[in-house]
Formats: structure tokens, C-alpha cells, sequence
């Protein structure tokens, strides 16, 4: 007993470190192979149709590509989600890594997000874990029923003398006896573990052999067959070797079928093509053609050397052992549905207990529960940031969302800024306009624009503050926020009027379009004014400012931008 929970310490302290050294790795496999091995199939698949006379609309074909196009990449994704879910459990704790981490699916997420919104990420690993619970279960359920059905028909099969044996699948028990000149004592099938330069590489060996029953011999080739130890029971391959295990003085155990071993074999009896090789031998016992994307169960192939009791036992055993497995692996599909809809319902409700508590309950910190510093502002959950910016206060926006951007947190804020940069008297204003425009987020119709902020605007000046272009339909609305100072002389002459005015240069064709309102002392407010009756989509050059003309004719363009504002109309 003591042996055994040493031995598995010893497991534990090898394969965790190895875990979370290869868990990337393999996680980026996965994403390589959802990516590459449906290309890979579709051509083995043509190949296997032409070869067959099978290509084009063939009932056959046609199911063939969608299990490689369709099924295989979907089975992946839905094995990969455990390995998801291992990584984002440890990373959740850890902002800057676990944004690094995201900002990798970049490339599924971006295209998606312009049409599903900003919680598309979060959508996605909901309905990945639902996906992966669900198919995780029907192929579990479908390994379950086929093993079940490999062991009824073990059962039901009955055994056949090989002297009377018929062409087709058939049931055979005998002793295994080596081809003429191989030696007696070697092994006839072997895999077995050995060290090398490299490491340790998994080595196996199969030759033809007869199998003796008294009444007569047959010829058995299971050359490709899959290997597996009395332990390990049946894989997905249908063509499998289920041996005794030997011990060694040194090194792994290895499987073995030895001459003289009793041998129980369920295969099909086909006529022998080679008779080159083997010119006495009418009938041979080998694994039919059955590729891994389309497998027929009457292609079985099952060679043992254990006892048919036994084996039947282990097979049984093996869909009880199976289905903890799979349990674990749906237990993970759930998680990843549950802590992304935890995230989804807390980000849409803007609270932390806008989720279930059960939910909570299970998942690791989320996105507005993690804590995150920013700098002279202090550590706290992301949820404190984002109430803060609902303030529009410029330093602490900016300090904020210059570590969101860090931390690839900029679509916790997008609503909030989308808000503040389409009202032009909020005080988030300049600053809201100024992060969509640096983030590509501004909307393509309609945009605001900070000139000059009233802080520093004295009694005298006049200056357009603020204004918000909104193109629709070839026309250019306005609103814009400017102030006028007092109408007083100027070297003894005396002010007429005063103007906001728009001046837009085309970049391309170099038009200049340029239109006035009338201002007055104090505050000027302007809501939705159409500025121009048709303007061409394209780039352009915006220049605003208040103009003053003077009585004897002398015009001042006042306080403005020291350069133009750059602009994009586009519907």
C-alpha cells in the first residue's frame, strides 16, 4: 500500500510540472489541427474516392466530406474546451497574463464582434462549453453503444472450426503457431517501450502466424493493428491486439503474444490476394480496408491473448471506466459555459451579483471581480473602474484605459465612451472621443470632436468648443458647443458680427466647403443644424472657429485648432 501512494506521489510531482510545461502546446495543437487537418482529410478522402470510383455525388462521398469538414473540426474544438478551461482557470487570477492569453483568439473574435457586439468573446466560450459537454456525450454514448455491441458480439458469435470456416466474419479460438524458419521462442506480436537519444519511444512488431484449432490452421496477418495491453480494453481503431502484459528486470512491462499461446480472434476470412508470399494458404484472417473517417463494424479485427472471459470483463469494465472519464471532461464544458455566462450576466447588469450566486459559486474571479492597479488611482476589482468612468473625468479616464488597453479590457468601457462621445455636454466629452478614435471605434456616420476646454477660456475669447458631426444621406448634420466673448471695440472700432464657421477641405480633390452661423455674446449652442446639403463621402480637412468682422471691414478668425482636425464621412 505504501509502494502504491509513493508511486503515486511520484506520478503527481512528474506529470503536474509536465502539464502545465506542455498544456499551451497542445492547446495550440488542437487550434493547428481545427485549422489544418480538415484540409489534410479532404485529400486522403479524394484520393480514397477516386481510387474507389466513388468521387462526386456519391452518397458515400458526400458523407465522407462532411465528417471531415464538419464533424472533425467540431469534435476537436469540443476536446479542446477542457484545455481551455485548464489554462483560464490559473490565468484568471492573473489580469496581465490572462489578457495576453485572450488577445491570441484574436483572430476569432475580431471579424465576429462588429456584428455580434462587444460580448461576443464571452458568447463564444458560453456556447464552446455547451457544445462540448453536448458532443463530448453523444460520442461517449456512441463509443458506449459500439463497445457494447463489440461485446454482444463477442457473446453471440460462435465459434468456428477452421477446417469448416466460411468467407466472412467469423469467430476463431486456436493456439498461435510461428510460419515455418521463425523461432520458436520469439514473440510474435510485441510492443514495448524502449529508451533512446530522444526519450523514451513506444516500439511495437507484428508478423504473420497460424493459428491451430486441431482441425485445421489459417493463415492470420495483423499487420496495422493497434496494440493494447489486458489493462487498456479497446480504443477507437477497430483493428486492436488485446495481449498479456510481461514484466521486465528493467524498463516498462510489454504486451506479448508468444507461440503456443491460446488466441481467441474475431476477423473476417478473405480470400488470399497474396498467394505469392503465401501460395498453400486459400484464405487468410487480416484487417479489412476501414479507414479512421468512415469505420464499419463488420471491418472488426479483435486478437487476443487472454481469456474470452476476460476480455469480455475488461470490455464491459472499459465503458464504466469511459464514462468517468467523460464525466470529467463534460464537468469542464460546463464550467466554461457557467464562468462565461457569470461573466456575460455581470457585465450586461454592470454588478457583480448581476449573476447567480451558484454561479459565482463555482467560478474563479471574473472580469469585474479581478483585481487590477492603476497606478495613483489604486487596486481594486475592475468593476470600481468601470462605475469611475462613468464620471468623465479626463486623468482618470485616461489612466484607466491606458491600462485596459493593457490588459485587453477596452470592451468594458465601449459603451460607457460610446455614450459620452455622442453627448456633446457630458464632461467625458473630449476625452470618450478621443480613446474610440485611438481604439478604431468611433461609429463610421457620426463623430465628436474636442477643440478647447471651457477651464481655460477667459471672457474675452471666442472659440468653438465642442462639436458632433453626424453624416446620413449625403448630408452633413452639426452641434456644436462655442463661446463668445464680449462685443467690445477694437483700436476704436467696433465689432458687426461674429460666426461659427466649418471649413471642410477634400483631400482628395482639394473642393473647400465652408458655412456660417450666427453667433452671439455668451454661450452658443447649436443641436443637429444642417451644415451642407450634399457632400461627397471621402476625407476631408476640418477647420472650426469663431469669425469676427469688424465695421471697417477687418475679420478675425479668433481662437482655433493649430492644425486641422482630420476627418472621414462615410454612411
Amino acid at each position: 500500500m505504501l509502494k502504491k501512494i509513493l508511486g503515486s506521489l511520484a506520478a503527481i510531482l512528474i506529470v503536474v510540472p509536465l502539464g502545465v510545461m506542455f498544456l499551451p502546446l497542445f492547446y495550440a495543437m488542437a487550434w493547428m489541427l481545427v485549422l489544418v487537418l480538415p484540409i489534410a482529410c479532404l485529400t486522403v478522402v479524394i484520393q480514397d474516392a477516386k481510387a474507389d470510383g466513388t468521387l462526386g455525388l456519391h452518397k458515400e462521398f458526400l458523407g465522407n466530406l462532411v465528417f471531415v469538414l464538419l464533424i472533425i473540426p467540431l469534435a476537436i474544438m469540443a476536446f479542446a474546451a477542457p484545455l481551455r478551461v485548464l489554462l483560464l482557470v490559473p490565468l484568471s487570477f492573473f489580469p496581465e497574463q490572462l489578457g495576453i492569453f485572450n488577445e491570441i483568439h484574436g483572430f476569432i473574435y475580431e471579424p465576429f464582434i462588429p456584428l455580434f457586439g462587444d460580448l461576443f468573446p464571452y458568447w463564444f466560450d458560453m456556447y464552446w462549453g455547451v457544445f462540448s459537454l453536448l458532443t463530448i456525450f453523444l460520442i461517449a454514448l456512441c463509443d458506449s453503444i459500439r463497445r457494447n455491441r463489440l461485446t454482444r458480439q463477442i457473446e453471440v458469435l460462435p465459434t468456428a472450426k477452421i477446417r469448416s470456416v466460411a468467407v466472412g466474419l467469423a469467430e476463431l479460438k486456436g493456439m498461435a503457431v510461428p510460419l515455418k524458419g521463425r523461432p520458436r521462442r520469439s514473440p510474435i506480436m510485441r510492443s514495448w517501450v524502449e529508451s533512446t537519444g530522444d526519450g523514451m519511444t513506444a516500439r511495437s512488431h507484428t508478423e504473420p502466424f497460424y493459428l491451430d484449432d486441431g482441425t485445421g490452421r489459417i493463415l492470420v496477418d495483423p499487420t496495422g493493428v493497434s496494440i493494447q495491453s489486458e489493462g487498456d480494453f479497446f480504443g477507437i481503431n477497430l483493428h486492436q491486439a488485446i495481449l498479456k502484459l510481461f514484466p521486465k528486470k528493467s524498463g516498462f512491462p510489454e504486451e506479448r503474444l508468444m507461440p503456443g499461446d491460446s488466441v481467441t480472434l474475431v476477423g473476417n476470412v478473405q480470400i488470399n490476394q497474396d498467394r505469392g508470399a503465401f501460395e498453400n494458404d486459400e484464405v487468410v484472417v487480416k484487417p479489412r480496408k476501414s479507414t479512421w473517417y468512415s469505420m464499419k463494424f463488420y471491418d472488426l479485427f479483435l486478437i487476443s491473448n487472454i481469456s474470452e472471459e476476460a476480455l469480455l470483463g475488461g470490455l464491459r469494465q472499459s465503458v464504466k471506466r469511459g464514462w468517468r472519464n467523460v464525466l470529467l471532461a463534460m464537468a469542464f464544458g460546463g464550467w466554461l459555459a457557467a464562468f462565461a455566462l457569470t461573466n456575460i450576466m455581470q457585465i450586461e447588469s454592470s454588478r457583480i451579483d448581476g449573476a447567480p450566486e451558484y454561479l459565482r459559486l463555482i467560478s474563479t474571479p471574473t472580469t469585474l471581480e479581478r483585481a487590477i492597479d492603476v497606478g495613483k488611482l489604486g487596486e481594486h476589482p475592475t468593476l470600481y473602474f468601470v462605475d469611475m468612468l462613468k464620471e468623465g473625468d479626463d486623468k482618470k479616464t485616461d489612466a484607466i484605459m491606458k491600462q485596459f488597453r493593457e490588459l485587453r479590457l477596452e470592451s468594458l468601457a465601449l459603451s460607457i465612451l460610446r455614450d459620452q462621445a455622442m453627448d456633446i455636454d457630458h464632461p467625458g466629452f473630449g476625452v470618450a472621443n478621443h480613446w474610440l478614435s485611438r481604439l478604431g471605434k468611433l461609429p463610421p456616420e457620426q463623430s465628436g470632436y474636442a477643440f478647447f476646454s471651457s477651464r481655460y477660456i477667459n471672457d474675452s475669447e471666442a472659440v468653438v468648443l465642442r462639436m458632433v458631426t453626424e453624416y446620413d444621406d449625403n448630408r452633413l448634420f452639426v452641434s456644436y458647443r462655442a463661446h463668445v466673448g464680449k462685443n467690445r471695440k477694437k483700436d476704436g472700432d467696433y465689432i458687426q458680427s461674429r460666426k461659427v464657421v466649418i471649413d471642410l477641405t477634400n483631400k482628395k480633390s482639394g473642393a473647400k466647403h465652408s458655412v456660417g452661423f450666427d453667433a452671439d455674446f455668451g454661450a452658443n449652442n447649436a443641436d443637429d443644424v444642417e451644415a451642407f446639403a450634399y457632400l461627397a463621402p471621402g476625407e476631408y480637412e476640418l477647420d472650426v472657429y469663431v469669425a469676427t468682422s469688424y465695421r471697417s471691414g477687418f475679420y478675425n478668425q479668433g481662437s482655433r485648432g493649430k492644425s486641422s482636425t482630420e476627418i472621414r464621412l462615410e454612411e
